[in-house]
């Protein structure tokens, strides 16, 4: 279902959806250059509104890159599309893994847009699902400084993260603790062999291994992480499922 169109923006606040849905596909029309076509300064935020007051889904604003990319490890490539001086971009955020996230009467989604850059056009979409669902997938943001951080991993479905910016990860489990170097992370992870995206245009395709990883932590109670040594601190990103 579509939800709208919006035009010559740099930020649009509080665009409310209300029917049922399992991702959210945007249609981005952006200035061909590469600062405006840069999905990392558009930064976007989802939470749900009711009478019982608001629940994060996005919890801060978080770079459509990142979203785009998780999304992509499980629905396929994002696609990309050069017409002149601008370029189109396609692609899809998940919101929920069981269908279609079914709201109750009294609630809405709110999503806000917050872009570096104008945006000549966004479309955007509600895509439903199967059967309904009263789970979504909610995405934190985590700051890791530049030693060891100790990540509580109860109820986190996955770990989304840049390799480069790890040095050494280990997960607790029951009766085990495997630790994970760098080169073994980049051989796990979600994203090592997916196609994140494609331009349809030039032909060029990029893969999962240049930018983030998935990695499942399902069962999983903590995970230290060190840093890369010398690195400032930086973002990773953790994804439960949570219910309505």
């Amino acid at each position: 279902m579509k939800i709208g169109t919006f035009l010559n923006f740099k930020r649009e606040e509080d665009i409310q959806i209300q029917t049922a849905v399992g991702r959210l596909l945007f249609k981005l029309t952006l200035a061909n250059d590469a600062i405006s076509a840069d999905l990392s300064n558009i930064l976007i935020r989802l939470r749900i509104f009711g009478s019982r007051g608001s629940v994060p889904v996005i919890d801060t604003r978080t770079p459509l890159s990142v979203l785009f990319e998780i999304a992509a490890q499980k629905e396929g490539f994002y696609r990309i599309e050069e017409a002149g001086a601008n370029i189109v971009i396609r692609g899809m955020v998940e919101i929920s893994s069981e269908g279609a996230l079914a709201l109750n009467a009294d609630q809405y989604m709110s999503l806000d847009v917050d872009s570096a850059n104008l945006i000549d056009k966004m479309e955007l979409w509600a895509v439903g699902g199967p059967v309904a669902s009263n789970t979504y997938i909610r995405y934190t943001p985590l700051t890791v400084q530049e030693t060891v951080k100790d990540v509580p991993l109860s109820g986190i479905d996955s770990l989304v993260f840049r390799p480069g910016e790890i040095d050494n990860l280990k997960l607790q489990y029951t009766d085990a603790s495997p630790e994970y170097e760098r080169e073994e992370l980049e051989a796990i992870a979600c994203s090592i062999n997916d196609l994140v995206s494609v331009n349809f245009t030039t032909g060029t395709v990029r893969a999962g291994w240049s930018e983030w990883m998935t990695l499942k932590t399902k069962d999983a109670t903590r995970a230290t992480i060190s840093p890369n040594a010398g690195g400032e601190k930086f973002t990773i990103y953790s994804l439960s499922t949570a219910k309505l």
